[in-house]
């Protein structure tokens, strides 16, 4: 799986997420619903983040090994 896909499906995924706690009041009260929305959406950043710098450092490898 590519980066750029694995990342639209992290989103998606977030996404699906969010909506479900936020239609969801009954479960939970308002406040807990704000904190896991904010979570999910800074597991996404965090997450994208996180996997292009690792992809970026590879691609900086793998053009030093081809120099």
């Amino acid at each position: 799986m590519s980066l750029k896909t694995a990342m639209i499906y992290n989103f998606i995924g977030g996404l699906i997420l969010v909506l479900f706690y936020i239609y969801m009041p009954t479960v939970f009260n308002h406040l807990t619903t704000n904190i896991l929305c904010i979570g999910i959406l800074f597991w996404i950043l965090i997450w994208t983040v996180y996997y292009l710098i690792i992809a970026e450092g590879i691609k900086r490898t793998l053009t030093v090994w081809n120099k």
